[in-house]
């Protein structure tokens, strides 16, 4: 729900209505997405089995990595003028929801 509200001001704020998820649109975007995508849940197995202690970077920088390059392809291609801003806003919302969870579980 709060990401729900934080979308929603983040919207208001920019003047950005209600936009189709942004599709990418070559297939080496998809590729370089789908990479991204499967590191950053394969570096979250591998550090939840075997580095504990840095699980917080095996977790944020692939995350960190995969929503720079979204928001670089929604700046670059899509036609809504100020909709990479709000894939900002929400990707740095993501990543203290994720900060807060890996400090809270341990």
């Amino acid at each position: 729900m709060l990401a729900k509200q934080v979308d929603r001001g983040a919207r208001r704020l920019l003047r950005v209505g209600d936009t189709d998820s942004f599709k990418l649109s070559k297939k080496s975007h998809k590729w370089i997405d789908s990479i991204l995508y499967l590191a950053f849940i394969f570096s979250m197995v591998i550090a939840m089995d075997l580095y504990r202690e840095s699980l917080i970077w095996f977790i944020l920088i692939p995350f960190s990595l995969r929503i720079a390059f979204l928001t670089y392809t929604e700046y670059r291609y899509s036609a809504e003028p100020k909709a990479y801003k709000l894939r900002m806003i929400m990707g740095v919302y993501g990543l203290i929801v994720i900060l807060l969870g890996v400090q809270i579980a341990f």
